[in-house]
């Protein structure tokens, strides 16, 4: 699975998708893809030529209710991580996860604590 490749540091096998798998993640073909999709990227360095369209589609996931749990809390992570290399995006980025946490659930609400903090710790540019 994708997680074993990451968790062996073997991202390298996988790199050379991630446009065509960004791209999918567009009209995903069911949850499970997008939620091990955000899985997945919240935690492996993403090429500076996909950061925006996975970005938009990560905050996309997280200001939509209808979307699952796991998909909400994973794309946090994901647009964090970006969002660590373009601090311009942090305002906007700390609203949504305000608004996602004051309407969700615990598992929501923890992983906005968390990942407040950690765009709390970046330094404006």
């Amino acid at each position: 699975t994708l997680q074993y490749v990451k968790k062996r540091k073997q991202e390298q096998i996988i790199e050379p998708y991630y446009t065509q798998w960004v791209e999918q993640l567009k009209k995903p073909p069911h949850a499970a893809f997008e939620r091990n999709s955000f899985r997945y990227f919240q935690n492996v360095f993403i090429p500076e030529e996909l950061r925006g369209l996975l970005y938009d589609l990560a905050f996309s996931a997280i200001v939509n209710p209808q979307k699952a749990i796991a998909i909400r809390a994973f794309s946090m992570s994901v647009c964090a991580n970006i969002a660590e290399s373009h601090p311009e995006m942090i305002p906007e980025l700390k609203e949504a996860i305000h608004i996602a946490a004051d309407t969700d659930s615990a598992g929501i609400k923890a992983r906005a604590k968390n990942v407040l903090k950690q765009l709390n710790q970046i330094k404006p540019a």
